[in-house]
């Protein structure tokens, strides 16, 4: 008969086998998981750096458009043109928006929407200077400002004053639509 010693290391020699069989298979899922693993942290690390370097993008964009939620009305509109800032002069109380339209590239949307404004109720906003060369300084500044779009330009003189005017069409600030700023 068999004692309780040999019965136990019996068990124990077949536990022992039973584990060895199934070790090259344990040893390969093992080995599995950790490759998936690894592909997995490389992964993560690319997105990371990815994201990194457009970190600088998007400070970018948000110092070069302001946000559609700064513009709550007019005056915002008006104030964020900056008119005076380029010796430039625009009769606020005539000034208007005329439309607001989203951009979009090649069909989809980019997060950005184009106010346009008007003077007294005309698709065109008139905009005067003491003199044609302070008004062509003003104008060639403005046009350089990546946030703001300016359509064709008509120039005039005052009869009164004599100032020189220029009528632009489809002057439009250019503002980024945030996911929090909603629609305007």
């Amino acid at each position: 008969m068999l004692t309780n010693k040999v019965l136990s290391i019996g068990l124990g020699a077949a536990f022992a086998a039973a584990f060895l069989l199934s070790l090259p298979k344990t040893v390969e899922a093992m080995s599995g998981l950790k490759n998936r693993q690894i592909t997995a942290n490389h992964a993560l690390e690319e997105w990371r750096e990815a994201y990194q370097a457009l970190l600088p993008v998007n400070t970018v964009w948000e110092n070069t458009f302001v946000s559609a939620s700064q513009i709550a009305d007019l005056v915002h509109l008006y104030r964020a043109f900056r008119f005076d800032q380029y010796g430039l002069f625009v009769d606020p109380d005539t000034t208007m928006q005329t439309s607001t339209e989203s951009v979009s590239v090649n069909g989809v949307e980019v997060g950005v929407r184009k106010l346009c404004v008007g003077s007294a109720g005309a698709q065109v906003l008139a905009v005067h200077a003491p003199s044609v060369g302070e008004l062509r300084v003003g104008i060639k500044a403005l046009s350089e400002r990546n946030d703001i779009s300016l359509g064709q330009m008509t120039m005039q003189f005052d009869a009164q004053t004599g100032r020189p005017i220029v009528n632009i069409s489809d002057a439009c600030l250019v503002v980024r639509v945030d996911a929090e700023s909603g629609e305007i």
